[in-house]
């Protein structure tokens, strides 16, 4: 974890992140429509917990 005395460039994200982040295509609920994807999921797979 960088230090606070570190400057801004130091805690800079990569260029390739920011471009891969700006790849995604989608609606822009999607990540929190991801949970509840794997939720549902699981839940056909082995049945709701109770």
């Amino acid at each position: 974890m960088p230090s606070p005395d570190q400057s801004c460039d130091a805690q800079s994200v990569p260029e390739g992140l920011i471009a891969l982040i700006g790849s995604v295509q989608g609606p822009e609920d999607l990540a929190e429509r991801h949970d509840d994807y794997l939720r549902e999921r699981l839940e056909r797979r082995f049945g709701k917990g109770e």
